[in-house]
């Protein structure tokens, strides 16, 4: 037997394991992780426990991202972010980021 639930989420989300910087609104570096997947509205990042970031502060992060995928040649990409979601798996947690902007 199969049991079919509705997709909740207003976007598909593709695994993705970009290395991952996150930093708070002055700079401080707070963690550094990666990806577990992405959308267009968002992202999941996994990091240590010991990490300071709470649900609904504004973060930024920088991913490394690929430029070419042929070439092998990669870039880093900059976005600011709310903390939606914070899930504590042992000594890794999941963060749950809404995309707010893409910085320069």
């Amino acid at each position: 037997m199969t049991v079919r639930t509705a997709e909740r989420r207003r976007n598909s989300r593709l695994p993705a394991a970009f290395p991952t910087v996150i930093r708070d609104r002055r700079g401080k570096l707070l963690a550094k992780g990666r990806t577990a997947n992405i959308s267009e509205n968002g992202v999941c990042i996994m990091i240590r426990r010991a990490a300071g970031v709470a649900i609904h502060d504004t973060v930024t992060i920088a991913m490394t991202v690929p430029a070419d995928p042929i070439a092998g040649t990669r870039r880093l990409v900059n976005y600011r972010c709310r903390v939606v979601r914070r899930q504590e798996m042992g000594n890794v947690v999941g963060l749950g980021l809404t995309f707010i902007e893409k910085l320069p």
